[in-house]
């Protein structure tokens, strides 16, 4: 499903618990652009900056322009072909290590 960029890049931000001047530092543009972005009244203008942004973030490209969310579709339809209580072990499995991610 497509998602606006300006709600991918809110929710790496958040993710990432970073500000919006950190982001406008790191790529070199100002914060009332990244305002903008933000707000999704402009989008980045051109690859490169797209780029930019991907790079400061540690993200691809595909994931700021939201297309890996494909990928995580295909993990719920899977998910949800196990039985329960498979279900909820690998569930469990999963959350436990996104916690662990998070804190390193």
């Amino acid at each position: 499903m497509y998602q606006p960029f300006s709600t991918v890049l809110r929710a790496i931000l958040r993710r990432n618990q970073w500000q919006d001047r950190r982001i406008a530092e790191e790529v070199g543009v100002s914060r009332s652009t990244i305002s903008r972005w933000l707000s999704g009244k402009q989008e980045p203008r051109n690859l490169q900056e797209l780029v930019d942004i991907a790079e400061a973030l540690q993200v691809s490209t595909d994931e700021l322009l939201g297309l890996a969310g494909h990928e995580i579709s295909q993990m719920v339809e899977l998910l949800r072909q196990l039985p329960e209580d498979l279900r909820q072990e690998e569930l469990a499995r999963l959350q436990k290590l996104a916690e662990d991610y998070r804190r390193t």
